[in-house]
């Protein structure tokens, strides 16, 4: 099996290849798609910001999370 990287552009609902390929017609391929972040994505994430503000106590998570290290829950290290 062999292994190429192409680059490519989706447009139209098809890839079209930036290079030529060196294939016969009808062939099969194995595709692995590796794309970059897109711009609708990173809006969605920062519409998501702060979504959790007002929903929980910081100060209180905080402190349940010390006192639970404070409780001897973890075994006792053998020396």
């Amino acid at each position: 099996m062999i292994t190429k990287n192409v680059k490519a552009t989706f447009s139209g609902g098809v890839l079209i290849p930036q290079e030529s390929l060196d294939l016969e017609e009808g062939e099969n391929v194995v595709l692995s798609i590796e794309g970059q972040p897109v711009e609708r994505s990173l809006a969605a994430l920062r519409a998501s910001a702060g979504a959790w503000e007002g929903t929980h106590d910081p100060e209180a998570l905080k402190e349940n999370i010390y006192s639970n290290r404070r409780r001897n829950s973890r075994p006792q290290p053998k020396l």
